[in-house]
């Protein structure tokens, strides 16, 4: 029995969500050889291929559309156990992230305001560029 490493699942979801090898391997935090690496190494596991190579950009075999579909799955049944599994803090801390557009000073009370019923949760609000925000949450620095 061959056990497909979730890793390898993982870079290929970032590959076909981010339709690229390169901003993959930025939001895994790999070189972009190292991603093409284990999808080689991943195409090898299943013998088929999973990328169509003779279409522009990243684009799936038939099979790959599958493959893609059951690594969802089971990357969603392995985040689960592992958060079953995890200590629960007993203090929950909410990041929140805004575009320096928009004014802190409403936020900071709304959040004040619900942390009056709420004493586990506590927030860190931090603002900057739109850019940098979408950045951070996608790379699980802030929440919200």
């Amino acid at each position: 029995m061959i056990n497909i490493p979730t890793e390898l699942l993982r870079t290929l979801i970032a590959v076909v969500d981010l339709r690229s090898f390169t901003k993959a391997a930025q939001s895994l935090g790999i070189t972009q050889p190292a991603v093409s690496a284990q999808i080689k190494r991943l195409q090898y596991l299943l013998g088929s291929d999973i990328l169509d190579k003779s279409a522009p950009g990243v684009s799936l075999t038939s099979a790959g559309e599958i493959v893609v579909n059951h690594a969802r799955r089971l990357l969603s049944i392995n985040d689960q156990i592992l958060d079953l599994a995890s200590p629960r803090p007993t203090h929950q801390i909410l990041r929140v992230g805004m575009g320096g557009d928009f004014a802190i000073a409403p936020v900071s009370a709304a959040a004040a305001r619900f942390r009056e019923g709420h004493d586990d949760v506590g927030f860190v609000i931090r603002t900057g560029m739109m850019d940098a925000m979408l950045r951070d949450m996608r790379d699980g620095e802030i929440d919200v």
